[in-house]
């Protein structure tokens, strides 16, 4: 069923610029409305409490998840950051103390294997799990309507993936594991 009503979901603000907002986003609050969740959503708290601002998701989490999310402040800035996170360097992007400015511009792919950006994520896990890098492509499932769930593709196609993880606490029977993708 459509979610009738409001939570009283809070969405703290960590870090605030001209170009950038830092969100603390709580788990089982929706990035983007679905189906199932149409009101109590980012998106929506955003427009809601941001009415006269370009906001734009850089990139997103999953419902459950909670986490840093990044939200872009204007359309120069969402092009920025998100050329960061496919690992593209701009040399339109200038910074000086206290001030940033953002242009799109040309773009250079970074050197392989250099992120521009780390993600890293905590999760625990039933059983103990060895230490170890799960090394699979990737690919958008066909069967899902709204194209956004991905799913693992054949030997040689698909996007590459990796996540490398490690164990940090082990206790009855579960794990606390980080994941650096």
């Amino acid at each position: 069923p459509v979610d009738d009503a409001d939570p009283e979901v809070e969405l703290p603000v960590v870090y605030s610029d001209d170009h950038l907002l830092v969100l603390n986003k709580p788990p089982n609050v929706a990035v983007h409305p679905t189906a199932r969740h149409h009101h109590a959503t980012v998106t929506k708290m955003l427009q809601q409490r941001f009415p006269n601002e370009h906001l734009r998701l850089v990139h997103r989490l999953d419902r459950e998840t909670s986490g840093v999310l990044l939200v872009a402040r204007g359309p120069a800035a969402e092009r920025t950051f998100k050329m960061l996170f496919e690992g593209l360097i701009t040399s339109d992007v200038t910074a000086t103390p206290g001030r940033r400015r953002f242009r799109a511009g040309t773009a250079t792919r970074a050197p392989e294997g250099q992120r521009l950006v780390d993600k890293e994520y905590l999760a625990i896990c039933w059983g103990s799990p060895p230490d170890g890098l799960v090394d699979l492509p990737l690919e958008s499932d066909p069967d899902n309507p709204l194209r956004v769930k991905m799913r693992l593709a054949k030997a040689g196609e698909g996007l590459r993936a990796q996540t490398r993880f490690e164990a940090i606490a082990r206790c009855s029977g579960y794990t606390l594991v980080r994941c650096a993708l």
